[in-house]
């Protein structure tokens, strides 16, 4: 007899053969080693997901060790106040930003996860849109470490952010 497990389906969403995370530009930098950076098209595919879409987020860079992304909050991402992200949406766009930035260290077939993530918010998010700026201060072994701030269209920091991921081998499908 078989037992089907009530819930969500396993297999949605669809993962893509090609994930936009994985089409890499390689070449050389000025240390002569290789420079990782993710192509515009991987930016787009990237930026096209159910999450970015509904909170206003876009991944404008990601190369070295660094990401950019830019939040341009939507109605819904703005909460209790209107014209202004409710604080777990920034938290969400500098854990991502920081990630991509760890990601970028990444050899292929490879990912990197969160280990622990801390924000501070020294000032509200009133002046949208706001900018994301992570860069990963240190790497070692399987572990990196970065940091990133969020500032308003006036240069005021509204969100600073600092966080631990763990590299690890993507698993095959």
């Amino acid at each position: 007899m078989s037992h089907r497990r009530a819930g969500p389906r396993l297999d949605w969403p669809p993962v893509p053969r090609d994930p936009p995370w994985r089409i890499l530009t390689v070449t050389g930098s000025w240390t002569g080693g290789p420079t990782l950076e993710y192509s515009a098209d991987a930016l787009a595919r990237l930026n096209d997901n159910p999450l970015y879409l509904a909170l206003g987020v876009r991944v404008d860079r990601c190369r070295d060790g660094t990401a950019r992304s830019t939040l341009a909050p939507t109605p819904n991402a703005c909460w209790p106040s209107p014209a202004s992200p409710h604080g777990g949406v920034l938290f969400t766009v500098i854990d991502t930003t920081m990630a991509w930035a760890a990601m970028s260290l990444t050899d292929p077939g490879e990912s990197a996860t969160t280990v622990d993530c801390s924000i501070q918010y020294p000032a509200p998010a009133t002046h949208g849109p706001f900018t994301c700026d992570a860069a990963s201060v240190r790497r070692t072994g399987r572990t990196v470490f970065v940091r990133a701030e969020i500032v308003d269209r006036r240069g005021g920091v509204v969100a600073l952010g600092q966080a631990t991921f763990r590299i690890i081998r993507d698993q095959p499908a």
